[in-house]
């Protein structure tokens, strides 16, 4: 098994760039708008700040980190910890120089929306090293000053390294050299600075401020929010066939996406979040043609959507599963669906692009273990050398290797009625609906075959039972039920027999009429009611009989 290794990802440190394309920059924006943090970190010792701006992501969208340090420089460093959605390695784009931290939210503020205050506080930090010593000298007698970063720069340019400022003023020929900064300002500087830093904490838990009605932003910003929040996806179970959704904890964003693209807009209670979807057929495809030029870590998904044949909704599904931040090493695995792809768009028609995508019979592999520092494993498909395109047995390989990995979201167009496949175990069982609740009916199979089989035998059983309901013989028996249960609570003292009715060991009732002071039975009855009209029949007869 091999282990990830980050070394491919990681990145040194580069000069901050300024792009001054716009869609670049309003790319960027939208990015940071999601995935971005704006924050200065407090040493808990030292008490020294670093402003910095990050941004961070899955190693399956790396592609997104790696377009932010071509356009921007900074670094590309490994994230302390896994993704918390998919617990896979986390990479961070890091920029942490003060100057160019303030730069860079220059350059950004114009196209933010959401993260817009936060970058106005951060471009407010003061700049400089309070650690450094820098030297301010004077001339005593025409008042001209001097200053110097460092000491060392200071006593080369006087000629003597005698000079020391830390304890005070020192005087050397006619020039007064003392430190640039009193400790009073360095204080004050610090004060400042810790105050940035305890304000964007507060911004963190603070809703976002509206967007106002007349602020509209290029689809490049929104590929970037879609790089950094946005789901692509298809439902194969709708008439619509794609479906892209984003979650956020404030509702602002998600409006502003309501706003541009449509869609709607409901709070799950359950996961404390505002959720943004577009599902009808045109605004869905207008949202993803849109964006698609513009992404960067999601540019497969994209792709995959746009160029799905009729009917490929379930494979489709299932393929994009491989490609949310799965993955040890996406590459491979973009340049296998794209050869997918090709092979789907020259086939001849409509029913060989159905028989490509379904047939399916190589069983599926383990990909390399996942080292994220902390322990645990992921496994995926090995990628196979690159060819010119895949062969029919081979693209049937991958689909099938794909739909063993990771399951169906939804069973696929594929399976038969009453049949469905556990995302687990990957084995099929029968399922029914049953008082309006689909049921699971064990036991579970390895083929398709037998469990649709399971069903047919299941199905038939529950046809023959609504059959019987229907005839005479299902009426006798409910009464024979129903005379049961009342046995059980004559027996149980919770129901009272009328007065000289008696239930016997067969759980038939006994009446019996009060002749010449002594009781005498007149007759065995299935119910209680025909015992009853037995006594006042035989009352009726011997009272006309006396008279």
């Amino acid at each position: 098994m091999a282990t990830f290794s980050f070394t491919p990802y990681l990145r040194d440190i580069a000069p901050l760039k300024e792009p001054t394309d716009v869609d670049v920059l309003q790319y960027a924006a939208g990015l940071c708008d999601t995935d971005g943090s704006f924050q200065v970190q407090v040493h808990v010792t030292t008490k020294k700040t670093t402003p910095s701006v990050t941004i961070s992501q899955a190693v399956g969208g790396y592609k997104s980190i790696e377009y932010m340090y071509d356009m921007f420089g900074g670094s590309i460093i490994k994230h302390p910890t896994p993704a918390m959605d998919t617990n896979q390695p986390s990479l961070m784009w890091y920029l942490c120089n003060a100057e160019d931290v303030t730069r860079f939210c220059a350059m950004l503020l114009p196209h933010l929306t959401v993260k817009a205050r936060e970058a106005k506080v951060l471009m407010t930090y003061p700049l400089g090293n309070l650690h450094a010593v820098g030297v301010r000298a004077t001339n005593m007698k025409t008042g001209e000053t001097r200053d110097f970063p460092t000491l060392k720069e200071c006593q080369q340019s006087a000629g003597t390294s005698r000079i020391q400022v830390k304890d005070g003023a020192y005087d050397h020929k006619d020039w007064r050299y003392e430190e640039a900064l009193s400790q009073d300002d360095k204080k004050a500087i610090h004060a400042r600075r810790e105050e940035i830093a305890n304000e964007l904490k507060r911004l963190h838990h603070v809703p976002d401020d509206p967007i106002p009605a007349d602020v509209t932003r290029r689809p490049a910003y929104f590929a970037g929010v879609a790089d950094g929040d946005v789901t692509f996806d298809t439902e194969p179970r709708t008439k619509s066939s794609q479906t892209h959704s984003m979650q956020n904890k404030y509702r602002v964003l998600p409006d502003f996406m309501q706003r541009t693209y449509r869609g709607t807009v409901r709070y799950e209670q359950a996961k404390d979040r505002f959720h943004w979807e577009v599902g009808q057929r045109i605004d869905a495809a207008d949202f993803l043609n849109a964006v698609a030029p513009y992404l960067q870590g999601k540019r497969a998904q994209a792709e995959l959507i746009l160029r799905m044949p009729p009917g490929g909704a379930a494979v489709v599904h299932c393929l994009l599963r491989d490609l949310k931040g799965k993955h040890t090493s996406p590459t491979p695995w973009i340049d296998k669906v794209r050869g997918l792809l090709n092979a789907i768009q020259a086939a001849p028609n409509n029913d060989e692009v159905l028989t490509l995508m379904s047939h399916a019979a190589a069983p599926a592999v383990e990909g390399p273990a996942i080292d994220n520092g902390g322990g645990g494993s992921g496994s995926g498909c090995s990628a196979n050398p690159a060819s010119d395109g895949p062969s029919a047995a081979g693209l049937a390989s991958l689909v099938d290797a794909l739909g063993n990995h990771h399951g169906f979201k939804h069973p696929p167009k594929e399976l038969p009625p009453g049949v469905r496949q556990d995302r687990k175990s990957k084995l099929y069982f029968a399922s029914m609906d049953i008082r309006g609740k689909p049921m699971r009916i064990l036991p579970d199979y390895q083929t398709i075959a037998e469990a649709a089989a399971r069903y047919a035998e299941v199905k038939r059983m529950r046809d023959d039972d609504e059959r019987y309901k229907l005839t005479q013989t299902y009426a006798l028996d409910q009464a024979a039920g129903e005379r049961e249960r009342l046995a059980k609570a004559v027996r149980a003292g919770d129901v009272k027999l009328p007065t000289r009715v008696y239930l016997t060991a067969s759980d038939t009732y006994q009446a019996k009429v009060l002749r010449k002071g002594k009781h005498m039975a007149i007759g065995t009855y299935k119910t209680i009611s025909e015992a009853v009209a037995a006594q006042e029949v035989w009352y009726g007869e011997h009272q006309a009989h006396t008279n």
